[in-house]
């Protein structure tokens, strides 16, 4: 049997502060024995205006938020499903709603 913590947490425009606030909810899910964590959309970056996504958008596979999960899911051993990250799309004007898993290696 595979233990999936769904994870809730109110996120705000402070990117560091969410990210602690996440790290600290999925140590809290992996102490009560969860494998698999689902962090909710938005879980890094909830900003006034659809707009301040831009500011904080990552390229697929580099970036601080991307580069957190990454870290948490080998540190905790645990498979996280990470929300919704703001990645860029080449050659786009616009942001894609990213929901990115991350393995345990």
């Amino acid at each position: 049997m595979t233990i999936v913590a769904a994870i809730q947490m109110t996120s705000s425009a402070d990117v560091a502060g969410n990210l602690a606030e996440a790290g600290r909810l999925l140590g809290q899910a992996r102490s009560r024995g969860a494998q698999v964590a689902v962090l909710p959309e938005n879980f890094a970056f909830m900003g006034v205006n659809e707009s301040d996504k831009f500011t904080i958008a990552e390229d697929e596979g580099l970036g601080p938020i991307q580069q957190f999960v990454a870290s948490a899911a080998r540190e905790m051993r645990m498979w996280i499903v990470a929300g919704t990250i703001p990645l860029r799309i080449e050659g786009e004007p616009r942001l894609a709603a990213a929901s990115l898993v991350f393995d345990d290696h």
